[in-house]
């Protein structure tokens, strides 16, 4: 059997090979091609569109620097409104200067434990915090009317939750317990708001780890560190530009107000306090500048009942600037058979507000 293959199946073999090397070029290389030739156009196509859009920015780039210091501006501004965290020794400092100026008895005031009301997206760690202050309180009618308005200008981030108030006209007294809100952020890129500095010794208690701030509940401290909430007679030393007198004076439970006096002049006022008496029987008088109380009477005094001690509270604040010129020379004359103990709290530390400048009898002053 012949196996030669004839001229005319060589040709056909040679032109079915000729095809299929053709197919295979067109498949695995022109097709390649042609498919990455459609892929560079669509990146090209895209790589203009981005170009367009780079050129047109950067023909605005001033307005859009412009814009977005303006939005960073108006963020930072907003985000100083608030708080960084909430602050209880300083909205305790807050309420204590309500008390004293309005002439309301705060008997119990309770914290509640914060609660996230917002979760920030464009900040990194921030937080919206609602911090719940109830407050148990008795007042006067106009004493009561005027607690509420100081309670709503704490600041624009407090408000009223809650409000329960019974009126008495048998002893003209209003009871009743109020809810406030304080809105905070808690974030270490928000700069911390001012706080009430109290210095305890090693070994003591701070007053403020208490979930509960009784009044006029007495607990001996070998600092006077009692003397915050239990106290007989209370000085008051603010910033020249706060909402309060620069200094007021009076006795504690003056729901009234009658047994104050202030003075709101940027300067350093004359104080002359005086308590006298013994075997339960004791008398306050104290003359603030030109003012004196009481104003009929004063070498008799008023009286008033001590307890276990006999306690002055001075409660100061930091200078704001060098302007800030508030500040008391104070006379404290002890004519009683007990000792006075002064507490002075929140003082400047490097120009102080208070200066006891005369004392006489048995005092001890705590800083």
């Amino acid at each position: 059997m012949s196996m030669e293959i004839s001229e005319r199946d060589k040709q056909l073999i040679y032109i079915v090979a000729a095809l299929a090397i053709v197919a295979a070029a067109f498949f695995f290389g022109y097709k390649n091609f042609s498919d990455r030739e459609e892929e560079y156009k669509s990146q090209t196509q895209q790589y203009n569109d981005e170009y367009a859009t780079l050129i047109e920015h950067q023909k605005n780039r001033e307005e859009y620097k412009r814009k977005s210091t303006e939005n960073e501006n108006m963020c930072e501004a907003i985000l100083a409104q608030y708080e960084d965290g909430y602050n209880q020794e300083n909205i305790i400092k807050t309420l204590s200067d309500i008390e004293q100026k309005d002439g309301v008895w705060m008997n119990k005031i309770t914290f509640a434990e914060p609660e996230v009301a917002y979760t920030f997206t464009t900040i990194e760690g921030a937080t919206g915090l609602c911090n719940t202050t109830n407050i148990d309180f008795e007042a006067t009618y106009d004493s009561f009317k005027a607690f509420l308005d100081s309670l709503l200008n704490i600041n624009s981030k407090t408000v009223i939750n809650s409000l329960n108030v019974k009126y008495d006209e048998a002893t003209q007294i209003c009871k009743g317990t109020v809810s406030i809100n304080h809105y905070s952020i808690a974030s270490s890129l928000l700069s911390t708001g001012p706080t009430v500095n109290i210095d305890l010794p090693t070994g003591v208690n701070n007053i403020f780890d208490s979930a509960a701030v009784i009044s006029n509940t007495h607990t001996q401290a070998a600092n006077g560190s009692y003397i915050l909430t239990d106290y007989d007679a209370c000085i008051i030393i603010s910033p020249d530009k706060s909402t309060l007198d620069g200094v007021i004076v009076g006795t504690t439970n003056d729901s009234a107000a009658k047994d104050s006096l202030s003075t709101d002049e940027n300067k350093t006022t004359d104080l002359t306090i005086i308590f006298n008496g013994s075997d339960g029987k004791y008398t306050i008088s104290y003359v603030l500048g030109d003012k004196q109380y009481p104003a009929k009477n004063f070498d008799k005094g008023v009286s008033f009942e001590p307890g276990k001690t006999l306690d002055l509270l001075v409660v100061s604040s930091q200078r704001d600037n060098d302007k800030d010129k508030v500040a008391v020379n104070a006379t404290i004359i002890n004519n009683t058979d007990m000792e006075l103990n002064v507490l002075v709290s929140g003082d400047d530390s490097s120009s102080p507000r208070f200066s006891a400048v005369k004392r006489e009898g048995k005092i001890t002053i705590y800083r």
